[in-house]
């Protein structure tokens, strides 16, 4: 399944990105698109930067619990009021200047600065579980939010007029050799790396990891059965960097290794461990540049085992992954196969291969969806198409019946007006309904042959139905084509 949601390492290289892109830029505007949870921010830069002499323009698009990037991408926004929310965000946000676009920690949350001194104002937004978009004053007390939550049996209140609780994010803290080994033998040594919030708990619980939340007070927990299970409970590492720190250390599979390691394989994976500590330290302090590498799907007829020169991706590419990190720092084998995937580095960095990945989704999400309504459009045309044929064929058919009993009247019009005048005339002398049928019944069995062409009675509708013969046809075939019947009718009569 393609990858839709950031790690706490995206987070910090998308903040540096944005960082060198925005920082010092004027909020201009802020638009909510029609999902309710996806934000464009609009800022701009005096200095006539652009060959219009207007200043340089960049959005920022923030989707609670999911992403945030620059995007270079038109999308369609139907509402032509902004929600109630945004009109909030635009009352204190528009127009001051980003001053700041930090991690919360080490965790899955990114807090914007805006303003400075008694004006400044955060905008956070969260990236794990349903994720939320809240707004603080500069004493961090939330001014409005998008989701509000409330937790007591964590402690955790996330509602208006409320300080955000800052405390919960995890801290960066390096991984020694200690934590290392008592993390592989299950033992708690989490104290060493400050309290694991429940943000990280969340995300454990996303990636599958059993036991992600413990109870309070246990030193001892289940040995975990395998590295990746081992490193993303005790370190709150999402699967994608455990996995790239085993295969530095020439571990080819995290999520089938079995613990315990020995001496050799715990150093080689506490050194990888430690140069990803680096990595993240260098792109948080700015030391370190992000990657944009992406992982799309091969289309059919192209080959990824030829040795051929990657290709930049288009906007049509089936993506699958995307990553902060150098891709060709990790011995093989990589996480995808090469048969099916192909892994390149983007230019324009981080942010560029965010952009391009997310609006590819986009473009194949609303792509599938135009397609799902003109299936439905087809699929309904075509019922309404069988209804009017049926109705037609219908139509069609008792046409043809009425017809038919038309032209057995004509052929037969001496009978039929003696028995409308012999009903007739029955019913004038007063006669009553049931003596008049008990009458008729009577004298078919008599051999009356008007009596016998009578087949029922619908005195109340005004209806008799007579039994006719098409005399004229040689073969005495009726209109229906059956040899040797006859055809009924209904014919008015007066009461």
């Amino acid at each position: 399944m393609p990858k839709q949601k950031f790690n706490s390492h995206d987070i910090a290289a998308s903040c540096a990105a944005l960082r060198a892109k925005v920082l010092g830029a004027w909020l201009a505007n802020i638009f909510d698109l029609d999902d309710k949870r996806t934000l464009l921010l609009k800022f701009t830069r005096s200095g006539g930067a652009t060959e219009s002499g207007e200043g340089e323009k960049t959005t920022v698009l923030l989707e609670s619990g999911a992403r945030f990037h620059t995007t270079s991408y038109a999308r369609e926004r139907k509402a032509d009021q902004p929600s109630k929310f945004n009109a909030k965000l635009r009352m204190h946000l528009r127009g001051k200047r980003l001053n700041g676009v930090n991690q919360m920690g080490a965790d899955r949350a990114v807090a914007f600065t805006f303003g400075a001194g008694d004006t400044e104002h955060h905008l956070v937004l969260e990236l794990y579980a349903q994720g939320n978009i809240v707004l603080c004053d500069r004493e961090w007390r939330i001014l409005t939010l998008l989701r509000p939550h409330r937790d007591d049996a964590r402690g955790l209140v996330l509602l208006g007029n409320h300080p955000y609780p800052r405390e919960r994010f995890r801290r960066h803290v390096r991984v020694d050799a200690a934590a290392l080994v008592a993390a592989l033998e299950g033992r708690d040594d989490s104290r060493s790396l400050g309290p694991k919030p429940e943000a990280e708990g969340i995300e454990d619980k996303r990636e599958g990891i059993e036991g992600a939340d413990e109870t309070p007070g246990v030193e001892r927990r289940r040995a975990p059965g395998t590295v990746r299970e081992a490193l993303c409970k005790a370190f709150g590492f999402g699967p994608p960097v455990v996995d790239r720190a085993a295969r530095m250390a020439g571990i080819v599979d995290a999520a089938a290794a079995k613990t315990p390691l020995d001496d050799a394989r715990v150093a080689a994976l506490g050194a990888a461990l430690g140069s990803i500590d680096d990595w993240f330290e260098g792109v948080t302090d700015g030391r370190v540049e992000p990657r944009g590498v992406v992982t799309w799907r091969i289309e059919e007829g192209e080959s990824g085992e030829d040795g051929s020169p990657a290709v930049s991706p288009s906007l049509d590419a089936d993506f699958e992954d995307f990553s902060p990190f150098p891709a060709d720092d990790v011995p093989p084998p990589g996480p995808h196969d090469p048969r099916v995937f192909r892994t390149t580095e983007i230019s324009g960095g981080f942010d560029a291969a965010l952009d391009l990945f997310f609006a590819s989704f986009e473009a194949r999400r609303d792509k599938s969806r135009r397609e799902k309504s003109a299936n439905a459009a087809t699929k309904k045309l075509e019922k309404v198409r069988r209804d009017q044929e049926a109705r037609v064929r219908a139509l069609e058919k008792e046409r043809e019946s009425q017809e038919l009993a038309a032209t057995l009247i004509e052929y037969n019009l001496t009978q039929v007006d003696a028995v409308l005048a012999a009903v007739n005339g029955a019913l004038a002398g007063g006669m009553a309904w049931d003596d008049l049928t008990l009458m008729i019944k009577e004298e078919a069995r008599a051999g009356n042959p008007v009596a016998r062409l009578v087949k029922a009675l619908d005195l109340p509708n005004n209806k008799v139905t007579v039994t006719l013969k098409n005399h004229l046809d040689v073969d005495d075939v009726d209109d229906d084509g059956i040899e040797g019947d006859e055809g009924d009718e209904g014919d008015e009569g007066d009461e």
